[in-house]
């Protein structure tokens, strides 16, 4: 908190100071879109930042009177910053480790999300969604980086069981929709698995935030009923005694049985050094394919909101910074996104628009109604940025609004030039992205390549001496091979949203790989987790099934298209 409000400060200070030069301002605002589009991929947490900062400049650039005290204005900042550290300092010994719990509480409730639309036959994807796991996995790094403290080592383990977890499901969505496919009997044994399952992880999603995790034994499947292809009750009956078993070690975790155990962890460098290395932990992906898809992005994101600010300065409109505010927020890598995001903008600003004069129309003109309503809509912003882009955008508005009635500007002129300036936004935006597509779905090859590989590399750096490694041991090679599927993940479903014109000279979806890649994962770290501190059966048990799963990996990179991959 303490870095991002320095950078925010910084940010403002910079926005100030080109504000009354207009080809500063397009040079500050360009480089910052093009920079932070880079440092956005890191995460949500990163995601956010990004967004304020490229905001802060956009806004504050487009205004010119706050050239007049640059100094002045980034103090006030870095002190709204100070302020909100302080309150986390002193909230924080009353709900220790309240993030990271809530944080690895939203990844078991993701999948508890996937495991109903499985019950429901209607899976939005092949495998549940890397996101979340991949925002707790950054949150938990930076916590651990200080020291490892019992309840840290707690959450740990609970997030590595649901990576392993995570990554089973992929294995049982498929073996579910074949075991539907056996009739009334198979339907009715998957949904009941399905429900189980459900309630399982919305209970330990709950007892991640407690601190009691709930109690849960493994019922075995048995064998199959004579109605019932036997294969396809042997495959769900394999994913379900795996999850099992992954989810009994998962509820007999407890943060008691940390206390006093000797901290024994010490995290792996990357490897990565030099600018190499520092430009890979700004945001800058490692593999090529994904470089590509980053650089295209980042090129066309910096163009359009450089371009839509020059525009705005152009168009003489009293807030030039509506219009480049507007691509800012709507304009993302992918085809699907952008498009939903312009929709839920466009009709989000509608929405707060009429709120507003709703509101004008019953509520008297008063400056500390105005702060009170500022207050109420930052907080509906902040609060819906996640669950809801239309909402959010409606909320932004609303606070937009009441900021600039406070200023002098009449309600009604501000609500014109807001509609205005959206509604030519979210058009550029639609026309980039026609005119200027980035189609990830050529890259689906690539990426999927990049990701067995990967795995490939982690299973040879556990299976020489299994005995030797321990989760904590093969912990960078293992969240090298993470981020790459997740990134897969990614770029199967965005490919899967572009519209068929797009994609027509390339056809393969990937998407029988990718869950597929999935499935190995699972069995992979389900088979490391037995066989660390196991018997010499155990550790053979291993070395059989882990020269399996490389061989699936291998077939799998085999079976990709040549034509894809290059």
């Amino acid at each position: 908190m303490l870095g991002v409000s320095i950078i925010l400060a910084i940010g403002t200070y910079v926005g100030c100071l080109v504000s009354t030069h207009q080809v500063a301002t397009i040079v500050a605002v360009t480089c910052a879109a093009f920079f932070m589009a880079i440092y956005a991929t890191r995460g949500n947490a990163a995601n956010m930042i990004a967004i304020q900062l490229t905001a802060v400049i956009v806004v504050l650039s487009g205004i010119p009177a706050t050239s007049h005290n640059p100094v002045l204005n980034s103090l006030a900042v870095l002190g709204g910053g100070l302020v909100q550290t302080l309150l986390l300092v002193v909230v924080w010994p009353f709900m220790p480790h309240n993030a990271e719990r809530r944080s690895i509480a939203i990844a078991f409730d993701s999948l508890a999300k996937f495991v109903a639309h499985l019950r429901n036959g209607e899976p939005e994807s092949p495998v549940p969604d890397g996101q979340p796991f991949q925002d707790a996995w950054l949150l938990v790094d930076e916590t651990r980086e200080f020291r490892l403290r019992p309840e840290q080592r707690f959450l740990l383990d609970v997030l590595r069981s649901a990576e392993v977890i995570r990554a089973g499901l992929a294995g049982l969505g498929r073996a579910d929709r074949e075991l539907r496919h056996c009739g009334p009997e198979g339907e009715a044994r998957a949904s009941a698995v399905s429900t189980h399952l459900e309630k399982v992880l919305l209970e330990i999603a709950e007892g991640i935030k407690s601190g009691r995790m709930p109690e849960f034994e493994a019922n075995p499947s048995g064998s199959a009923p004579n109605e019932i292809d036997a294969q396809a009750w042997n495959n769900h009956a394999y994913w379900t005694d795996l999850l099992q078993r992954v989810l009994t070690q998962t509820t007999k975790l407890s943060p008691d049985d940390y206390q006093g155990v000797e901290e024994a962890f010490h995290p792996v460098p990357d490897r990565s050094t030099g600018w190499l290395g520092l430009i890979e932990r700004f945001g800058v992906p490692k593999t090529i394919a994904l470089r590509s898809l980053l650089a295209q992005h980042a090129l066309r994101y910096a163009i359009i909101v450089g371009g839509t600010t020059e525009l705005s300065h152009f168009w003489g409109v009293r807030h030039a910074y509506w219009l480049p505010l507007t691509t800012c927020l709507i304009l993302r890598p992918d085809y699907a996104t952008t498009l939903s995001r312009g929709f839920g903008r466009l009709t989000g600003t509608f929405i707060g628009v009429s709120i507003a004069a709703a509101l004008a129309l019953f509520v008297p003109h008063n400056p500390l109604i105005a702060c009170g309503f500022m207050l109420v809509s930052a907080w509906l912003a902040f609060s819906l940025y996640l669950a809801n882009y239309m909402l959010f955008a409606a909320a932004v508005t609303l606070y937009v609004v009441y900021s600039i009635a406070t200023s002098g500007l009449s309600d009604h002129s501000a609500s014109l030039e807001r509609i205005e300036a959206t509604l030519f936004g979210v058009l550029i935006c639609i026309a980039t992205t026609l005119l200027w597509p980035i189609w990830e779905s050529k890259k689906t090859g690539a990426v999927l390549k990049d990701a067995l590989q990967a795995q490939i590399a982690y299973c040879d750096d556990i299976q020489a001496k299994p005995e030797e490694a321990t989760m904590e041991a093969t912990e960078e090679s293992r969240r090298y091979a993470r981020g790459l599927r997740v990134e897969a993940e990614r770029v199967v479903n965005a490919g899967a949203l572009e519209p068929s014109w797009g994609r027509r000279r390339h056809k393969f979806s990937g998407e029988d790989v990718l869950t597929r890649l999935d499935e190995n994962a699972a069995i992979i770290l389900s088979l490391q987790a037995e066989a660390i501190g196991g018997s010499d059966e155990k550790v053979a048990a291993f070395r059989d099934g882990m020269q399996a799963a490389i061989k699936t990996a291998q077939e799998l990179e085999d079976s990709l298209p040549k034509a894809e991959v290059g």
